[in-house]
């Protein structure tokens, strides 16, 4: 069934772009907020080493 293994293979790619655009994202966002990371507050939530779901 050769249109079913097109189908699963466009769905995989779509979901490997679209979790490699989120980490891209996350990535970017927590670059930019790198100036709020360096506040004295410990509970800050963007003084987290775990950037990659800091969205």
């Amino acid at each position: 069934m050769p249109q079913l293994d097109f189908t699963i293979w466009l769905l995989n790619l779509s979901i490997n772009w679209f979790i490699f655009t989120l980490l891209f994202l996350s990535f970017n966002l927590s670059e930019n907020n790198s100036e709020t990371s360096l506040s004295p507050n410990p509970q800050s939530p963007f003084n987290n080493t775990n950037w990659t779901w800091n969205l």
